[in-house]
């Protein structure tokens, strides 16, 4: 091991063992209110929604949410949020919205019966947890390792060193118990990761599709902004560690990109991770590329004709599609060594052209672009693999999964 490695991997520990102690103070303050929420009777038609640690609105949870508004006309669906433009949007369309730590937002999680999260618990108020049935409809097919898989991500370390004293600290704090009554999965190949992943039995993963994939293969036009009647492109790279900076555009000529955009009729989308601060004023230049700070990706991935990601499991929601996709790993042998590590061997479930740099991936642009597209049967391949589903009911299986368990 370096001595880099090894300076981090001490860090790690002892910010995560901070982490808990922070946790287990937290719990003691609040404890008064998990007692309160014992008292409170719960209402198997309240159902609340919460997603990516309470901080948007996006992602699984969100379009599980708006189906039930749409469609359940029985089920009182409650969004809890940190984010009070989030709360402002939904109110403004007479939808119930309240800030995680409100006194509705504990009062209505007392109150429910039933909690869906993109993440874990900490997407809603933990502390009105008591007897609910827990939904996890996670965040993608993993192509990285996650949760107890993960041996290298900073945020495993919590899990690993929790995982010593998690009997005694569930049995202290039943709030933080993370005994899903359902998890989601795309295919059988996915629910045999989650269930190690997640330590979780088999009867609780199961085969429904995910809640988005209701919007990436309906045939509206969700888009509906100034270049959305061109060819898109979408540039989505995986988020990376604060450990390692990357320069995801060193080596690309804004120039050349831009001349390939216009001759082709065609608009690079930049979508990065919240967390990634980009210096907007390098695109401003030019005409055809643009930052994604108008819609959810998934929108997107209805109506993109090109991918570009490195290592995101975004590629395996785009098989569904069937449109190319192009890798490109830059920084592979960094990455896979002070990351992630993956499930699978890189080259062999990577459906695309892998580009080692900007020069090469241009290059593959312009190639899709004149209808050179190689990989069609190695996407369909690992389409069948990832998806047992391609139609639009994923929410409603999900929904009736939830209903035949509170039946039980």
């Amino acid at each position: 091991m370096s001595l880099k490695k090894l300076l981090i991997e001490i860090y790690q520990i002892g910010k995560s063992k901070m982490r808990i102690l922070r946790k287990l103070i937290l719990n003691i303050l609040l404890y008064p209110m998990y007692i309160i929420s014992l008292f409170i009777p719960k209402s198997k038609n309240i159902w609340v929604f919460g997603s990516w640690f309470g901080n948007s609105f996006s992602d699984n949870s969100r379009y599980l949410y708006e189906h039930v508004v749409n469609n359940e006309k029985k089920i009182i669906p409650i969004w809890l949020t940190k984010n009070q433009s989030v709360i402002q949007e939904l109110r403004s369309k007479n939808l119930k919205c309240y800030h995680i730590n409100s006194i509705r937002g504990f009062y209505y999680t007392a109150r429910s019966k039933v909690i869906i999260v993109s993440q874990g618990l900490i997407d809603i108020n933990k502390m009105g947890i008591s007897n609910q049935t827990k939904v996890l409809l996670w965040h993608g097919t993993p192509m990285k390792k996650i949760a107890y898989d993960d041996q290298i991500n900073a945020h495993s370390y919590n899990k690993i060193l929790f995982a010593s004293i998690e009997k005694i600290w569930n049995f202290f704090f039943p709030f933080d118990r993370e005994n899903w009554a359902l998890i989601t999965a795309s295919s059988e190949e996915v629910k045999n990761k989650f269930i190690t992943a997640f330590k979780s039995n088999i009867n609780v993963v199961k085969v429904t599709g995910y809640p988005r994939y209701d919007i990436i293969l309906s045939k509206k036009k969700l888009l509906k902004f100034e270049k959305s009647n061109k060819k898109l492109v979408l540039y989505a790279p995986t988020f990376r560690d604060n450990y390692f900076k990357f320069d995801f555009f060193k080596g690309l000529n804004f120039k050349k990109l831009e001349l390939i955009l216009e001759q082709s009729n065609a608009t690079f989308i930049v979508n990065v991770h919240p967390k990634l601060k980009l210096d907007e004023n390098i695109f401003k230049k030019y005409n055809n590329i643009i930052i994604n700070n108008f819609t959810d990706v998934n929108r997107l991935l209805a109506e993109v004709d090109i991918l570009l990601t490195d290592y995101s499991s975004i590629y395996f929601d785009f098989l569904l599609k069937n449109r190319p996709i192009i890798f490109t790993p830059f920084d592979y042998d960094n990455y896979v060594n002070n990351n992630r590590k993956f499930y699978y061997k890189y080259s062999d479930f990577t459906p695309g052209k892998k580009c080692n740099n900007w020069d090469e991936t241009l290059n593959e642009i312009q190639n899709v672009f004149d209808g050179n597209d190689l990989y069609m049967s190695k996407r369909q391949e690992m389409k069948k693999i990832f998806h047992k589903y391609e139609d639009l009911n994923n929410c409603n299986r999900i929904i009736n999964r939830i209903k035949k368990y509170e039946k039980k």
